[in-house]
């Protein structure tokens, strides 16, 4: 038999080729909680959501009384510490977790109204023991001035005061690449866009 490879072995190879390329391809750009660098974080985050919330969402009858603000056995944190509206990242920590002391919580983040990345860090006291506290890191004031903005992509890092990663989770257009980042706005803009209805021709009489 002549030596050589058939058409059909042709395929066979490109077809194992590009597969390989896909695969490895997935591996680069798949965006998920996982954090971006070889780190190993020393505990995960069990949820995090955004939420607008009002001034008075976070009165309480004590306050009344006692002029200060009650957390509820939370730990509230502000980018605006004079102004309470605003959007709020609430995470959960899973039970028993214990910050070292000094650590830090650094939210980077991209809002609707531009490209820039935004970065906010903020001091972590001692976790609350309560089987239902959350930290809420608020985004007030200017870095959030209306409840019409939108989050585009963002990435919440816990570190200890050396720098050690603590945990670090993002949402999933963070994950995706850079160049991305003009489609996914105007993906957005389209989507909030109020839609526009066509005038029917008048008929003719």
């Amino acid at each position: 038999m002549r030596g050589g490879s058939s058409p059909f072995e042709y395929r066979c190879r490109g077809i194992l080729f590009l597969t390989a390329v896909l695969f490895f391809s997935g591996l680069v750009c798949r965006g998920d909680d996982a954090p971006a660098s070889e780190e190993i974080p020393s505990t995960k985050v069990s949820y995090v959501y955004t939420r607008w919330q009002e001034a008075n969402d976070f009165k309480r009858i004590s306050e009344y009384f006692t002029g200060q603000e009650n957390k509820g056995g939370d730990i509230i944190l502000r980018s605006d510490v004079a102004v309470r509206q605003g959007l709020y990242f609430r995470i959960g920590m899973p039970l028993g977790t214990k910050f070292p002391e000094h650590s830090k919580a650094v939210l980077e983040y991209i809002r609707g109204d531009d490209s820039q990345i935004h970065t906010q860090q903020f001091d972590l006291p001692e976790m609350p023991g309560g089987p239902f506290a959350e930290i809420r890191l608020g985004l007030t004031g200017k870095e959030w001035a209306s409840k019409r903005l939108a989050m585009v992509a963002w990435r919440l890092t816990l570190r200890d005061d050396t720098g050690k990663l603590i945990a670090q989770t993002q949402s999933y257009l963070w994950g995706m690449p850079k160049d991305n980042s003009k489609n996914q706005k105007e993906t957005l803009a389209e989507a909030e866009a109020p839609a526009v209805t066509e005038k029917q021709p008048a008929e003719e009489k």
